[in-house]
């Protein structure tokens, strides 16, 4: 189930910023693969009525500067696209992003190579126990 979501995104994401998107990493091996977004599931758990997978999404770029101003000022552009992408496919499938939920962190630079860390839920509906499977 959660690999779907996760694969919509990717597809989505590969599509609109053209850009190498992988599941199940945390960073691409090396550099070559710059830029880059990663998905990674890294929590999941339950309330009332939904399932929830709490998705860690690194992501990063090659700045085109020498200056750190203006590479993060890149990245952060780039963060920005990733977001329309998310508030674009807020509801897929019987998934849903929870946007209320979004954080971000672990700015690290490594001139040119900018990337930081993107987390946000997914959810879905609980479902009758006779239809779970």
């Amino acid at each position: 189930m959660w690999y779907l979501a996760l694969d919509y995104l990717k597809k989505q994401l590969e599509t609109a910023l053209e850009v190498k998107t992988f599941i199940g990493i945390k960073r691409p091996p090396n550099t070559k693969d710059y830029p880059f977004i990663a998905l990674t599931p890294v929590e999941f758990y339950e309330t009332e009525d939904k399932k929830i997978m709490k998705v860690s999404m690194p992501f990063g770029i090659v700045s085109k500067s020498n200056d750190p101003a203006e590479g993060t000022h890149e990245l952060l552009n780039f963060l920005s696209k990733i977001e329309k992408i998310l508030d674009n496919n807020q509801r897929f499938e019987h998934f849903q992003i929870e946007e209320e939920k979004f954080s971000i962190h672990d700015l690290n630079i490594r001139e040119p190579y900018y990337s930081m860390e993107f987390i946000f839920l997914v959810s879905a509906p609980k479902l009758p126990p006779a239809l779970e499977e």
